[in-house]
């Protein structure tokens, strides 16, 4: 599991023809759990794995009023880490548990590109 302390993240979504939908919000940190596999027997001896749980980012400290209030679904996640810098994650949505726990559905991480006049990011 990976985990990276955060003061706030950032959610996005992009789109064609106009401007994206973004918000900026409190959050004390974030882990990424990996997805869990179970690998099944089938005829003839074959073997397939299917995906049981997917990835998920927990998110801790985010206020789950502020996700309800959300009228988009966000796809992309930005944030800053005091030792890795700047991350970019694609997500596919978020939920909240009954407890008001946030998890975004992972997709995958998207490497960030540093300017050359910019070492501590973008």
């Amino acid at each position: 599991m990976s985990t990276w302390n955060v003061t706030e993240i950032t959610l996005s979504a992009d789109y064609i023809g106009h401007e994206p939908d973004s918000v900026t919000i409190p959050c004390r940190s974030l882990s990424l759990s990996p997805p869990q596999f179970m690998e099944e027997s089938g005829a003839g001896g074959s073997k397939q794995t299917s995906m049981v749980k997917p990835a998920v980012i927990s998110a801790a400290g985010v206020d789950a009023s502020v996700m309800r209030s959300l009228t988009w679904s966000p796809t992309r996640l930005t944030f800053r880490d005091t030792i890795t810098g700047a991350n970019e994650f694609r997500i596919k949505g978020f939920s909240i548990s009954p407890q008001n726990e946030v998890s975004l559905s992972f997709v995958d991480r998207v490497k960030v590109r540093r300017a050359p006049d910019c070492p501590h990011g973008i």
